[in-house]
């Protein structure tokens, strides 16, 4: 529905179906957690003294056996693989978009190598390293969200 959405130029679709996938999306995703949140309950003892990035795969093993284990990593390879080439090609299609003159082979290449380094952190140092980062944008990016949602709806309603 999302992808639907950017190929239509009636306005009242596009908002039809964008707030349609953001439930879709919503739905799925707490639907999701709650599940997340299950399993770690319903394993608990299983679970102590697990580092954090070992909790769903220690799970998995434990319930559902080695075989599984090994197929559910296989399907977390290329879960990870295929967002981020997603997330890299986005970001060098903005990138590109606002600084033309840089060249796009030359930004993934630099964005590739900073996702490189980063991937080598194990989870710890990673939320050591972007944990205060996050804790900083996150409130701003929602915030920003919001003050964008609210001006296109006044700005909509006075075109009216």
């Amino acid at each position: 529905m999302f992808y639907l959405t950017s190929l239509s130029s009636n306005q009242e679709e596009v908002l039809s179906n964008g707030i349609k996938s953001s439930l879709l999306s919503a739905g799925l995703l707490i639907f999701v957690y709650s599940l997340f949140i299950y399993l770690g309950l319903s394993h608990k003892g299983l679970l102590e003294n697990t580092p954090p990035e070992q909790i769903i795969p220690k799970i998995v093993a434990g319930s559902l056996g080695p075989i599984v284990s090994v197929i559910f990593g296989i399907f977390i390879y290329f879960a990870c693989i295929t967002t981020a080439v997603a997330a890299s090609t986005i970001w060098t299609d903005f990138i590109h978009h606002y600084i033309p003159k840089l060249n796009q082979r030359v930004i993934l290449a630099v964005t590739l190598t900073i996702a490189f380094f980063m991937s080598s952190l194990d989870f710890t140092n990673l939320m050591q390293l972007l944990g205060p980062v996050l804790n900083v944008i996150y409130p701003i990016l929602m915030g920003l969200t919001v003050y964008n949602i609210v001006i296109h709806f006044t700005k909509k309603n006075k075109d009216l």
